[in-house]
């Protein structure tokens, strides 16, 4: 009985997860500590492209045992590994928290660019910016890597849109599930929906794996 009211509370918590309402708790922070020391000044130093001018670089939360891996296009966490305060980053907590309930040590959060400023060549910055990302997915064990928005799965996968939204992707030993970006889903409220049913993939195939 207990477990079953305990199923039917975590699925209402998943489908209140993409309303307009987002809690910012406190959450406690695993030390961030570099595998290998040259990359990550690489990352902190970077000059690569004109968008550290305006922003210092920021490597994430990255955590090589963690289960699970989200990936945004910029940072939604600050050097000090605390939420930006926007509403694109209260999303991304609420859905770590409320769908996959999984706490900061257990996961991580990285971004394929890795400047918070406005960009003044996404092409460029990308191409600067994906030697980083890779070096830091190639050295994690994560079960699923969640990506967001249409560009990081063409950039990683070679895959529109159509080929890896909502779907289990494997390359190699990492298994990938794209989904809407979390500005899109701000601007456009029906895309929760079927975010959510994307997340709920990912989490079956945690369960299983």
């Amino acid at each position: 009985m207990q477990h079953s009211r305990l199923q039917t509370l975590r699925s209402l918590y998943m489908e209140r997860l993409l309303g307009e309402t987002y809690t910012n708790t406190n959450l406690d922070k695993p030390q961030n500590k570099p595998l290998n020391k040259q990359v990550y000044e690489g990352i902190e130093n970077c000059n690569l492209c004109k968008r550290h001018q305006n922003s210092k670089p920021v490597i994430g939360l990255f955590n090589p045992t963690s289960k699970l891996t989200f990936i945004t296009l910029t940072p939604m966490l600050d050097s000090q590994l605390n939420f930006l305060n926007n509403l694109k980053a209260a999303m991304l907590e609420s859905i770590i928290q409320k769908v996959f309930n999984c706490p900061l040590k257990d996961c991580s959060i990285l971004s394929l660019l890795k400047c918070d400023s406005n960009s003044l060549n996404l092409e460029e910055e990308i191409n600067a910016c994906l030697f980083h990302l890779t070096w830091q997915l190639d050295n994690s064990a994560s079960k699923v890597i969640v990506v967001f928005g249409e560009i990081l799965p063409k950039r990683l996968l070679n895959l529109s849109k159509e080929e890896s939204f909502g779907r289990i992707v494997s390359l190699k030993t990492k298994h990938f599930l794209s989904t809407h970006a979390l500005e899109d889903m701000l601007k456009n409220p029906t895309l929760k929906k079927e975010a959510l049913a994307h997340f709920k993939i990912a989490l079956q195939f945690l369960n299983q794996s």
